[in-house]
Formats: structure tokens, sequence, C-alpha cells
């Protein structure tokens, strides 16, 4: 029966004044719709709205009842899905314009871009038949890869063209010229295949293999297409349209073509300063490094939303809960139109509540959000959506304020704006106060707009200090003390009793009006070995105090965290702020502290990335070994690497942005395309050479003739990711415009020193 009245007692619900819950200050019910975790998120939603809207609401039972639909994920998607493909859309306008600007024939620039839509209709049926989705990630691997793919057609092209100049029919210049850059182009295409099996296989993070895999595949299927595109289609059809006198370049990459031949024999023949300018221009990156803000995986919401905690005095009711809360929501409403708010879902219980408000999304166009960034740049203001951060930010320094209330960002829905100073030691009460330091010294860093510890999560304590000097005088002991209260508070199991069906178990305790109050309790008498009895209140102290809600332990020693709430992106000046506050903050012996949270994790995404960089540049470079046979002209292509992360420090560095994981990734992809323009160009001399050029002869002959196809791969590539790299697209709340500017960044300077560094070397 005591156990029964436990389980009832543990299970009993509170009334119904004891939680509220309001939309948009109306009262409501709110009904959360969870899906099963391999489902398909828009059908579900479809299916749910398809019930709600066409039999639930119909029931006469509902009569009355005004329903809203405060969060429709598939929604979401769905909108995430249409800005992606207004950037893949303009993407694609962008090469194809490209194109037609160096070929200068519709035809032939129709022939080629047609490379895109068969590229990627041929991924799509891989990915199809692996048994994946189209979702948010796919698609962003299938934009990244949308301005490669005609980079094997380009070159395919270009080789057949050159033939052509030099006086070959359409049929052999078409035969010729696809197989003299075959191998080429097909080792380019690997070693870009390549870069990618570290990300997917190769890092510890199972999310980051996760998405990476649904990345870099239709990305892998899309390259590999393209070549059988260059290698079989462009021949066929270039040899039946490339007919007649092939047009002249345009008046601009004529005259680039010449000053390119001119400058290049210019630093053959100053190969030492050239390698001193060279080497200075490089050093530069430490520029943008030392002072590029860092930050990590996971920032971000599906949706664009303000959350809020309210912690409230133990004391207060629901009613003076519920006043709060009125005025919090009040403030709410005025700032609808600051926010803006869509809605305003409020939760109301006994000494707490929370405000979720939803905003409005974003919505704008990619070359309108890249319009008014360049505004902002030269001091403009123009009117844009308030983001989360501004709004959180507004709310914490204008909302009013009342004692005992405390304002909280709830760890949920903030984990990834949380670091967390960790203290680590013997002794729960000692850490406490080493704690309550630690919060005093993190409060004053201007970074941090919130502060909490583990502490503030636990409940009040009745905590019984045994008086030794007392128990001994009666022969009692603490143990003893302690056995008392136990069995009196929780009971003493006894022998099972055995029926003829089962085994029942049986406890004995004090009946539970006997154990209600503090005096109960205190007035219950320990006995000892020696027949002394005492009261408990004459053997204890009681004290009242914050106790922990668990205690975890770490290597044996008990841990106790700070966490640090800032909306700062950049986690390495912010370890700096803290480990500036704790200076000279001493800890007795055998105490430490450590950063970890956020931190943690962005030392363990650098460790990831740095480990998938390093297995694509061996990756990279054992491809290069097999196509030069010589383990000594690859060096001079990885040489461009390097070059790259030039770019993609200096474009994030003056656009504002940071170095997360997106830009991590798009650094590694960069390893694998880079190379491309200086593998062909390496081939090409090495070939000219084998015909009995002499070195600088072939090298600036190779040049000459790589130049034109070098430009166009790297214009399409680059202006493909432009709505990208600009806009304000994301995947699951997570942007991605760093991804695109951070291979804009690395091509561009890629492009520019390839032409020089990789010849040079």
């Amino acid at each position: 029966g005591l156990i029964l009245s436990d389980i009832a007692e543990i299970a009993y619900a509170p009334p119904e004044d004891e939680h509220f819950f309001r939309l948009d200050g109306q009262p409501g019910v709110g009904i959360v719709v969870r899906k099963e975790g391999l489902a398909n998120t828009v059908e579900v939603t479809d299916r749910v709205l398809d019930v709600l809207n066409n039999d639930l609401l119909t029931r006469p039972q509902l009569l009355g009842f005004r329903p809203r639909v405060y969060l429709d994920q598939g929604h979401i998607i769905l909108d995430s899905l249409a800005q992606l493909r207004s950037a893949g859309l303009w993407g694609g306008l962008f090469a194809l314009l490209i194109l037609l600007y160096f070929l200068r024939r519709v035809r032939m620039t129709l022939i080629i871009t047609a490379a895109i839509p068969l590229s990627i209709l041929m991924s799509l049926t891989m990915v199809y038949f692996m048994g994946w989705s189209l979702n948010i990630i796919t698609m962003m691997g299938l934009i990244i890869g949308l301005g490669m793919v005609v980079d094997n057609s380009i070159v395919v092209t270009e080789a057949i063209h050159a033939r052509r100049v030099d006086g070959e029919e359409p049929r052999e210049a078409s035969l010729h010229g696809a197989s003299e850059v075959a191998l080429a182009i097909t080792v380019s295409t690997v070693t870009t295949v390549a870069v990618f099996l570290p990300l997917i296989f190769m890092t510890g993070n199972r999310e980051m293999s996760f998405v990476m895999a649904r990345i870099g595949m239709p990305v892998i299927f899309a390259l590999l297409a393209s070549l059988v595109v260059a290698l079989l289609f462009i021949p066929l059809i270039t040899s039946r349209i490339m007919r007649g006198d092939p047009p002249t370049d345009a008046r601009l990459v004529a005259r680039t073509s010449d000053w390119y031949g001119r400058v290049l024999r210019s630093v053959m023949r100053h190969r030492v300063e050239t390698v001193f300018v060279v080497a200075l221009l490089f050093a530069s990156i430490t520029i943008p490094m030392g002072r590029l803000p860092k930050a990590m995986r996971g920032e971000g919401s599906i949706f664009s939303s303000l959350y809020v905690r309210f912690d409230m005095p133990d004391f207060y009711t629901v009613a003076q809960t519920d006043s709060i809360m009125l005025r919090y929501e009040t403030f709410l409403d005025e700032q609808r139109e600051r926010y803006g708010i869509v809605y305003v879902q409020t939760d109301i219980w006994r000494c707490g509540g929370s405000l979720w408000a939803f905003l409005q999304p974003d919505t704008r166009a990619w070359y309108t959000v890249g319009w008014h960034n360049l505004a902002r740049k030269f001091g403009a203001s123009p009117e844009v959506p308030v983001s989360d951060d501004e709004a959180l930010k507004h709310f914490r320094e204008n909302a009013p304020r009342f004692a005992g209330v405390k304002l909280n960002v709830d760890r949920r829905q903030q984990a990834a704006r949380q670091t967390s100073v960790t203290l680590f030691g013997d002794d729960t009460r000692t850490l406490l106060r080493l704690a309550a330091e630690v919060e005093r010294r993190l409060r004053a860093v201007p970074a941090i707009s919130e502060v909490n510890s583990d502490m503030e999560r636990g409940d009040d304590e009745l905590l019984l200090y045994i008086d030794r000097e007392r128990a001994q005088q009666r022969q009692l002991d603490g143990g003893t003390i302690a056995a008392t209260l136990n069995y009196a508070m929780r009971g003493a199991p006894l022998a099972p009793y055995h029926t003829s069906e089962r085994e029942v178990e049986l406890r004995m305790a004090l009946r539970r009006e006997e154990r209600r109050t503090l005096d109960q309790v205190m007035n219950i008498h320990v006995e000892g070995e020696q027949g002394s009895r005492a009261p408990i209140a004459s053997l204890v102290n009681v004290r009242v105090d914050r106790g922990l809600e668990e205690i975890v332990r770490e290597n044996g020693k008990t841990r106790v965290s700070v966490s640090a709430i800032s909306a700062d992106k950049d986690l390495r000046g912010l370890a700096g702020h803290i480990a500036k506050a704790l200076d000279g903050f001493e800890m007795p012996p055998g105490y430490q502290w450590t950063l970890s949270g956020r931190f943690e994790g962005m030392q363990e995404q650098e460790a990831e990335m740095g480990f998938a960089m390093l297995m694509a540049v061996i990756f990279v470079f054992l491809l290069m070994g097999i196509l030069f046979e010589s383990f000594v002209l690859p060096f001079s292509v990885i040489l461009s690497i390097p070059f790259s992360f030039l770019g993609v420090y200096w474009l994030l560095y003056l656009t504002g942005e940071t170095f997360d994981m997106m830009a991590g990734i798009g650094t590694i992809i960069l390893i694998g395309v880079v190379v491309n323009n200086a593998i062909v160009l390496v081939d090409l001399v090495n070939r000219l050479r084998a015909e009995g050029l002499h070195r600088l002869d072939a090298i600036v002959e190779g040049g000459r003739q790589r130049l034109r196809p070098i430009l166009m791969t790297s214009a399409t590539t680059i202006f493909g990711l432009v709505p990208m790299a600009v806009g304000n697209t994301n995947a699951l709340g997570i942007s991605y415009n760093t991804l695109g500017q951070a291979m804009i960044g690395g091509l561009f300077t890629s492009t520019l020193l390839t032409l020089f560094v990789v010849p040079l070397f």
C-alpha cells in the first residue's frame, strides 16, 4: 500500500489552474506533433494539415475553437528549398553568360552549358537509387557542383579549338583534342572526388560525416557525370557544329593573353625576385588569420524566434507569476513591428514562465541581401528584418525588470551560444564557493549576456549537520543517526510475502502523516547500541541552502560548470576575454578550471578539419604522382593550394564574416578544385617539352594556351557561387554563405597566382 501511494503521489498532476498556455494573449491548448525519424517532414505536415482541416475541425465538438498552426516545419523546408533553387538558377545563368562571353558562339555555349542539366540529372538518378531524398543538404551539394561540372567540357572544347586553329579538320580536331587532355581531366576530376572522402569517412564526428556525405556524394556523382559528358558528348557534337573559321577572342581576352605572355617571360627571367615577392604576398595571410573570428558548427535554428525563460521566487503564487508575464506580453506586443513578431506563445507555471516569440523569416532575394550588406559597409542603414540576436539584445536592454525575477535564455535553445568554465575538485561545497567567484568575474565581461551555474538548477535543501560533541556524549555516531533518518523517511525492505500465485515485496516506513513536517522528523528518537536514546533535534544543527540538481564526477573529480551565454561568434576572442577575467583567480591545491562548451567543440572541429585537410592533400599528391609519373612535379601543383587559403582568409576578413564549419568545408573542397587548372597546365607543358620545345618556351606556350580555359573554368565556378555567397540562404538554420565566400576567395587568388607560381616552381 505504501509503495502504491508513493507511485500515485509521484504521478499526481497539478490542478488545472497551476499552468497556463496563451497564444497572442488568448487562452489555448498547444499540441506538438512529432514525426518518426525516417518520415518525410513535408509529407507528414501536409497529412497533418489535411486531417486537421478536413476532419477534426468539421466535428461539432470543436465548434467555437479557433485553430492556429503556429509552426509548420514543412513550410519552412519548402521555403529553404525555394531559396536554394533560386540561387542555383541564378548561378547557372551566370555560368552561361561567362561561357558566351569567352566562346562567342551561341550554339557552342549552349552545348557546353548542357553539361549542367545532364550532370545534375545523372547525379539525381544516383541519389534516387541510393534511397536518399532531395532535401536542403543534398541540394546544397548540387549547387556547389553547378559551376564545376562545365570545367571538363571547357577544357575539352578548348583543346579541340586549339587543333582547329592549327588547321585540322573538325573530326580529327575533336578526336585529337579530346584524347590529349583525357588523362589530365580524368585525374583532375578524381582529385576533386578524393577530397570529399576524408570529409565523409575519416572524421570522428558522426554529424559532420552525415552532412558531408549528403553534400559530397551529389557533387561526386555530378563531377563523374561531367567527365563522361566531356569525353563522349562534347567531341561528338563539336565535330558536327564546329565548322568554318573559329571565332576571334574578345578584345579583353586577347589583350589579357598578350599581357600574360609578356609577364610570364619576365617572371621566368627574374625567378629569385619573383619568389621573394610571392613569399611577401603569402606572408600577408597572417593579418586576416590573426583577426578573423572563429566560430563552430551548429550555430543556428531552423526558424527565427526569441525564447526567454523567467525564474521567480519560490513563494510566488500562480496569480503573481501571471501578472508579471502579462507585463512582458504587453512589452512584446508593443515591439511587434520592430521584431517582426508573427505570434507569441506564453507558458506560465508556479514560480516561472516562458515567452516564445516567432519572428518573420527573412525572405529577401539574394541580390537584395547583397545590396543591403554593401550599403551597410558604406555607412548606410537600410531597413532590414531584425535578427534573432538583435531582438534578444533589445529585449534584454529594454524589457521591464522586477525584483527577484531572473531572465534566462533557455539552455536547450541556446546550447550553440554557450561557453562553460568547468571547475574540478574533491569537495562540492568548495567548488560551489569557487563557482560563485567565477560567476561574479564572468558577469563583468561585456561580450557575455548571461551567466548561469549548475547551482541555479538545484532546489533549496534542508541540511542536517551532526553536532559531534553532543552525539559522543550520548554515545551515538553519525552512521546511526543517518540510518535512523533513512529508515524513517525512505523505509526499510522486509522479507517478501509469498502467496500461491506470486511474491509480494514489503516495505516498512513511518506513516506519511508522521513525517510531514520538520518538527516531526526532529522528534524522532535515535537509539544507540548501548541503549542510549536522544531526539534528532538534540544531535544536529539545521540549515537551509541551495543544493545541486545532480552531482557529476569526471575522472574521479567532482565537476561544477559555470555557463556563459554570448551571441559573439568569435570564440577565440571570447576565450581570451574569459581568460583575462579569471586572471589571478587562485584555487586551492587539487582544484582546477578549464574551458568547455563551444570552445571545446571548436577545438574538436579544428582537429577534424585539420585531419581531413591533411588526408585530402595526400590523396591529391598521390594521384598527381600517377599522372606525371614523378614525385617532383606534383610539388609545383601542390603550391597552388596554400595560395587559395590566402583568398579564403582575406575575403572572409574583408566581408566581416567568421571562419566557421561551413568555411572550413569550403576550404577543404578548394584543395581538390584549385589543383585542376594546375594539373592541366603542367600536363600541357610536359607534352610540349616532349615535342622538343625548350623548357622556357614550353612553359610560356603552355601558359598561353591554357590561359583562356583556366579563366573560363574559374569564372564559371566563381560566378555560379555568387548567389550562395552574398544571399541569406541557409540549411537547417546554419548559413552557408561563408562556404561560398571561402570558395570564391580561394579560387580568385589561386587562379591569379597559379598562372605564375606553378610555372615558376
